[in-house]
């Protein structure tokens, strides 16, 4: 299966598990309190990126995907033990999504400035 898709894939699966842990009875307030404004930023930072996955192709590593596994991973175990460790986890996937965007977006715009100016790269 492409990386790309794979990676939407991830994404999904992150943000439901976060939905349904800050919906839960079990979290405790105060990781609620810090957890839904990353929520949001989240959700945010995930339209344009999957938008980006759907048109460019191979933007994906399987770096990248491991990276996505292990945040997965990280969550799950923050909401069974630990769950303050879900905050930095959420923090460090917000961050590869707002940068892989913000690289991939600055790529294509110098492509098409390349392309335009009659330079292709």
């Amino acid at each position: 299966m492409d990386k790309d898709i794979l990676m939407i894939d991830a994404l999904r699966k992150i943000i439901r598990t976060l939905t349904v842990f800050s919906n839960s009875t079990s979290i405790l307030p105060e990781v609620k309190a810090e957890l839904d404004p990353r929520r949001q930023v989240l959700n945010n930072l995930a339209t344009p990126f999957v938008k980006l996955l759907f048109e460019e192709t191979n933007l994906i590593t399987e770096e990248e995907l491991e990276f996505a596994g292990e945040i997965h991973r990280v969550i799950h175990q923050g909401i069974a033990g630990e769950q303050a460790v879900v905050l930095p986890a959420t923090d460090q996937w917000n961050t590869y999504v707002r940068e892989k965007t913000a690289l991939v977006e600055a790529t294509a715009k110098a492509r098409n400035t390349a392309i335009h100016s009659g330079n292709p790269s």
